[in-house]
């Protein structure tokens, strides 16, 4: 182990053999409301939020004050002393969305996600906090939007890396890790854990902050446990680098894992061995 790996072990609360109390909050069950074939699933404290921006009625109140990337491109709104929220209307990707792009048969991935957004918030572990979804009768099936807090001043690792050319700090490494670690540790996972779904400071200020978003419960594979998250994330990372991205130095790639497991051994070598074994071979060597 290099010397600057074994300072974070001495430094780091989540070195083997400790033990932090993670408090996994129990999950809650929404509110409704029903209106014109429309129902909006909330929470209570989200309400004023709703109402403010018409998503209760299903109609915008307010002018949009930006959009984001995507298609269609989510509208941005401001609401005053409440920060910035997205609203979005949720489309099929994959081969269906070429027959079926806006339809939903069920919502029931929707509501596993916004119960998982108020656990994950409850429990003080950064994420995306999505505020509410509405589901709208369309024939056999629903129409989704979701209203969703938007966090300032992120980049997700993917666009650090690929389009600014800029390899992250070492403290926002071991930030990053450690979420994922109290992520699992919590008793959950993530459905697609690529570098676009892990956001973290776009400037640097101390602490370091990064956080988890597209929580969608509803796409983990079956079997998927926390090494195939940690697999899944280095794949992500090796596209990056073949397309000619930012690399991590190889003592940041392990200090990622090793807090990423928690500086559990055992664990620690899985999650090695498994990853550099996906990762292209000019990086296994370095």
């Amino acid at each position: 182990m290099t010397e600057s790996a074994s300072s974070d072990r001495e430094s780091s609360p989540l070195h083997s053999g400790s033990s932090l109390p993670f408090q996994t909050a129990k999950p809650r069950t929404p509110e409704v409301h029903r209106q014109n074939g429309r129902a909006v699933h909330f929470f209570p404290e989200a309400e004023p939020a709703l109402a403010a921006v018409g998503f209760l009625n299903g109609s915008p109140l307010l002018e949009i004050s930006g959009r984001l990337p995507g298609r269609p491109e989510p509208p941005v709104y401001t609401l005053p002393g409440s920060g910035r929220v997205m609203w979005k209307s949720c489309l099929r990707g994959g081969w269906l969305a070429r027959f079926n792009r806006r339809t939903y048969f069920s919502i029931g991935r929707f509501f596993k996600e916004l119960i998982l957004s108020d656990q994950l918030q409850r429990s003080e572990i950064p994420a995306s906090k999505i505020l509410a979804f509405s589901a709208t009768r369309r024939g056999l099936g629903y129409q989704v939007d979701q209203l969703i807090q938007l966090e300032d001043h992120v980049i997700s690792v993917h666009d650090l890396l690929a389009d600014k050319q800029c390899a992250p700090q070492r403290e926002q490494v071991r930030r990053t890790g450690e979420l994922i670690h109290r992520f699992h540790e919590a008793g959950f996972l993530h459905g697609d854990l690529n570098l676009m779904n892990i956001m973290i400071n776009e400037k640097s200020v101390t602490p370091a902050h990064a956080l988890l978003v597209d929580l969608d419960p509803g796409a983990i594979p079956p079997g998927t446990d926390r090494m195939g998250n940690l697999a899944r994330l280095a794949r992500s990372y090796s596209k990056v680098v073949t397309r000619g991205g930012c690399r991590l130095s190889s003592g940041d790639r392990f200090r990622f894992l090793y807090h990423a497991t928690g500086g559990d051994r055992s664990h620690l070598r899985e999650a090695l061995i498994r990853c550099n074994s996906i990762l292209p071979e000019t990086e296994r060597v370095r």
